[in-house]
């Protein structure tokens, strides 16, 4: 079962909001000069970095305090990330400009 705070968005419906949000930035005296949103693809190669950087961390700090939070957290991320994330995931960034 999908965490009950994340709620899946259909591709059309996700575009539309971050039209919406585009939209929303357009506040007297900025301008938005780049956007870029995620695809799935993407979110995928964010999240699997991620993984790759907790795993290099571990093999430099075996025995720090964190150590073993960080392995219980690289041991079941990615299934669950697969399992119940991921279709719900996705994000764009906006840059705004000052005129």
């Amino acid at each position: 079962m999908a965490p009950t705070a994340i709620r899946r968005l259909p591709d059309a419906r996700f575009r539309r909001r971050q039209t919406s949000t585009a939209a929303s930035s357009e506040r007297p005296g900025y301008d938005v000069v780049e956007m870029v949103l995620a695809d799935r693809e993407g979110w995928d190669r964010y999240e699997s970095a991620k993984w790759l950087n907790m795993r290099r961390w571990l093999e430099e700090n075996p025995d720090d305090d964190f150590a073993e939070e960080v392995r219980t957290h690289l041991s079941s991320e990615p299934t669950r990330y697969a399992s119940y994330t991921r279709e719900y995931v996705g994000w764009g960034v906006f840059a705004l400009m000052a005129r």
